[in-house]
């Protein structure tokens, strides 16, 4: 075979298997394609998945062993403690709860720890609402662009 031929045969063989080949070869009981949604159908946002940690500070929490909780006028932040979601109207939106503490040990000192890291994730929260507020107990509310929403936050009580 020369190599002209080879190429010849490499495109037809391209062309055979991707259903191009010839003009009109295809069956008449195709069935078409559904056409494309218009840009002026509505559709129902995809609700957010707001996750994030919420932290305190020294002296404002207690550990022992691998959990740690808040004290004194912090005792409120525990695992279960309420996380609120609002829109920029202020209605509830969304509604959580803190995980575990997790003690965040001093890297120069593995016995002390100096913060105290609780997750959380607040599920189906619908979007399309600009901003947002999230509130840890009753601790006062922080406000967030949608945008912020999509990456992990961070609040935090010293």
């Amino acid at each position: 075979m020369t190599r002209r031929y080879l190429t010849t045969a490499a495109v037809l063989a391209v062309l055979t298997v991707t259903g191009t080949a010839g003009c009109g070869g295809g069956s008449t009981t195709d069935t078409p394609a559904p056409p494309a949604p218009s840009p002026s159908s509505s559709r129902t946002p995809l609700p957010l998945l707001v996750r994030g940690m919420f932290t305190l500070e020294l002296p404002a929490f207690v550990w022992e062993g691998t959990v740690c909780t808040g004290r004194d006028a912090h005792d409120d932040i525990t695992a279960g403690t309420k996380v609120v979601v609002t829109d920029n109207t202020g209605a509830i939106v969304g509604v959580g709860v803190l995980d575990a503490g997790q003690p965040q040990m001093n890297p120069d000192d593995k016995t002390r720890a100096d913060s105290c890291l609780f997750q959380f994730t607040v599920k189906d929260v619908p979007s399309g609402r600009g901003f947002y507020s999230v509130e840890v107990s009753s601790r006062g509310k922080v406000e967030f662009k949608e945008t912020a929403l999509h990456d992990y936050i961070q609040i935090g009580l010293t």
